[in-house]
């Protein structure tokens, strides 16, 4: 009992204390964690995202809160100094307004609380001592200032809030930025300068503007519905990717993912305006003069206390109020210098220069200090390697992994998902258990490239066609009813996963019944079994081609597959674990009901103790049970398949795997401009997925006008921005 009381006493003395330190504490956290969540798919690292921005929240309401109903005596009026800073917390950091997609929509609900907010900190100001008749000081002063910024900066987070939530992709429907194309070319990308063209600058850099000048044109990925890709063109078209680098639209792709990312759940809408780098420079400098008149305040706090009675300020209130101050000095610096050398600014700086207005003298002029301003930006972000750090960790970079085998492996001997499963968490836990992320590999990205390569061009009236329909869309439409629209435009041939990769090969018409379903998750297990079962094959026959001294041995047609058997590997786990994991991001046709049924089947009526023993047992599928390999269709074709792959021996392995690898590609593009506009936009806040990079990429190199747009830039326009 005398160590609850104690805790109680000191909880009444220094709590409220604890709780504003514990405020700017929450701010610092957030500042890194807003970066580091942009390319980490980490539950962990999420979870304490989610917290520290709940918790940022509710601590600065708790403490506004309890200093509106708390009497104050002349020695604490510094109290009355913190509502400002609890205001300045609220309006949070840059690079996160929004932990989710779902927190812009709630912007109303954040401009309610806004107001309640602001109307407690001015009663917590009106109701000190320091405006109480006549007495008016210079710690009113201060206060006002710091008042003005936090009320600033609040009210910027809900405008961002609203920008974000307003449409999927803020004001920018119908608007193309960038150069105009005409007989395929296009413009010399008016608003990049003469003089800023002839400078050397780094490659990096140079994507990076192009990415900023193409941006309108990623954003229809989040718009939604994309326009139709054909994935089965006859023999004879043209290809997509001609005349275009695959490489150099791929990194431009991930650079874009960065900067909707942007859009989405930080303040770039807002900071990357001219008002908005007004209100940091200004709320730097006002933060600023209030720390400086503070300290003069302490300085002749002997002439202050004679005045006010005797009395002085509490020493802990001070140090308290002097690490907010120092808090804030910091990050509004940090806001400032991010909002300064920033990408964005540069592109703003160079779109005002080219659309200067007034006469040809002063455009001359405000063309000529925003190209110089730009040049010193890009030079101090060449030596920072900034544009090369912002591509590293534009999204995670990584792909997610589930295997079946594994899975059913592991869970089946498993006490913990047991309880799991006894608790109601069963399908967070298996995800958590026993999922996993590998990187995309070199290997991977090419084998994506080489197929949306190899997609026929889309035509210009199909995707002037779909772009008017789109506009004539409602913004507020229920993703409900855009997914059905989507669902009644799929074409039947494309649900026949594999069927251009075994044409190709005169395969087709044997394994045509094994291939062919209505719906995309029984299509996804059957190649995902299929290549489990091969590769496990294909494995047996490398260990047992090793010299029995176990040296590497010259067979170097054993060893060239190896990269595209880790790229087969990988792309079915992924799949699978978009199927397990993701199902929101599948098209209308895909869910994880046959995923479900097949475990259980597997886990519950089959016998084997491990997963080498299991993949050997779907290789002899016929000594299944009857009940499960007769009326689980997905397993039974699944093991056909992959029998039908094994008995391929007269065929090189690097046949097969590349065909498996095209068939996981050719679904994995599928998947990814089937994919709902808001699944896309959700995932950009915990890592981002290569769903999204490969839709990007495939909407560039298959729509004709894009394809001429980025081809024409890229041959123009990097010739004179790269180093060389």
């Amino acid at each position: 009992m005398a160590g609850a009381e104690v805790a109680m006493q000191a909880w009444k003395e220094w709590g409220l204390q604890a709780l504003v330190l514990l405020s700017l504490t929450v701010q610092v956290a957030l500042l890194i964690l807003g970066e580091l969540r942009r390319h980490i798919d980490s539950g962990v690292l999420m979870a304490f995202v989610w917290s520290a921005y709940m918790l940022a929240d509710a601590a600065a309401i708790y403490v506004l809160g309890h200093l509106s109903v708390t009497s104050r005596t002349p020695e604490q009026e510094l109290l009355a100094l913190w509502a400002p800073f609890l205001l300045l917390h609220l309006g949070g950091q840059d690079n996160i307004t929004a932990y989710a997609l779902e927190d812009n929509k709630l912007w109303l609900r954040h401009l309610q609380t806004f107001v309640a907010q602001v109307a407690a900190a001015s009663y917590i100001i009106y109701g000190s001592s320091i405006i109480i008749g006549e007495r008016w000081s210079m710690l009113l002063l201060v206060t006002i200032l710091v008042f003005f910024v936090g009320l600033v900066k609040y009210g910027e987070r809900v405008w961002a809030l609203r920008c974000a939530g307003s449409s999927p992709t803020g004001n920018y429907r119908g608007r193309r930025g960038g150069g105009e194309v005409s007989d395929g070319h296009i413009s010399e990308c008016p608003w990049v300068p003469e003089p800023l063209k002839r400078r050397r600058l780094d490659s990096s850099e140079a994507f990076l503007l192009k990415a900023h000048l193409l941006l309108d044109f990623a954003k229809d990925v989040f718009k939604g519905p994309l326009s139709r890709i054909a994935l089965y063109g006859t023999a004879g078209t043209t290809p997509a990717g001609s005349g275009l680098d695959g490489e150099e639209v791929y990194k431009m792709v991930e650079m874009q993912v960065s900067l909707v990312h942007d859009l989405f759940y930080t303040k770039a809408e807002v900071t990357h305006t001219w008002y908005g780098l007004c209100i940091r420079m200004l709320s730097w400098l006002a933060i600023g003069v209030a720390f400086l008149l503070f300290n003069i305040l302490l300085l002749c706090d002997d002439h202050h206390r004679k005045l006010k009675g005797g009395y002085s300020y509490s020493r802990v209130d001070v140090v308290v109020t002097y690490v907010l101050f120092a808090g804030a000095v910091v990050l509004e610096t940090a806001s400032l210098v991010r909002a300064m050398f920033s990408s964005w600014t540069c592109a703003l700086l160079l779109k005002r220069s080219s659309h200067s207005s007034g006469s040809k003298r002063i455009a001359a002029a405000s063309a000529c200090t925003c190209t110089f301003v730009v040049g010193v930006v890009l030079y101090l972000r060449r030596l920072a390697r900034a544009a090369d750090l912002r591509r590293r960790c534009s999204w995670s970079r990584c792909m997610g992994q589930h295997n079946l085998v594994q899975f059913c492996v592991r869970s089946r001997a498993s006490r913990i998902r047991r309880v799991a499963k006894w608790v109601g968490v069963e399908n967070w836990w298996d995800m958590q258990a026993y999922s996993w992320a590998v990187p995309v590999s070199a290997c991977i990205k090419q084998q994506l490239l080489k197929r949306i390569r190899a997609m026929p061009e889309a035509r210009e009236e199909e995707e002037e066609e779909m772009q008017e329909s789109q506009e004539e869309e409602e913004e507020e439409e229920e993703e409900e009813s855009s997914a059905s629209s989507s669902s009644e435009r799929e074409v039947p041939e494309a649900r026949q996963w594999g069927r251009e990769a075994l044409m190709n090969r005169g395969l087709y018409e044997n394994l045509a019944r094994c291939i062919k379903f209505n719906k995309l998750d029984e299509s996804i297990l059957v190649w995902h079994i299929a290549t489990d079962v091969y590769l496990c094959w294909y494995k047996d026959q490398q260990e047992q081609a090793k010299p029995p001294d176990g040296g590497g041995g010259d067979d170097r047609r054993c060893q060239l597959p190896a990269d595209l058997v880790q790229a087969a590997q990988a792309l079915s786990n992924y799949m699978l674990f978009l199927l397990a994991a993701r199902p929101h991001m599948l098209p209308p046709d895909g869910s994880s009901d046959a995923y479900g049924e097949l475990t259980r089947n597997l886990a519950t009526c089959v016998d084997y103790s491990s997963g080498e023993e299991l993949r050997r047992l779907l290789r002899r599928y016929e000594d299944f049970p009857s009940n499960i390999i007769r009326f689980n269709k997905p397993l039974r074709r699944g093991c056909e398949l992959g029998k039908f792959l094994v008995g391929r021996r007269g065929s090189p392995a690097r046949d097969t795997l590349e065909m498996i690898c095209e068939v996981w590609v050719e679904m994995l593009c599928y998947v990814g401009h089937g994919c709902g506009r808001e699944s896309h936009a959700k995932q950009l806040s915990s890592g981002g997925e290569l769903l999204t990079v490969a839709a990007l990429v495939a909407r560039y190199m298959t729509s004709p006008n894009l394809r001429r747009l980025v081809s024409a830039s890229t041959q123009s326009n990097l010739q004179h921005l790269q180093s060389a």
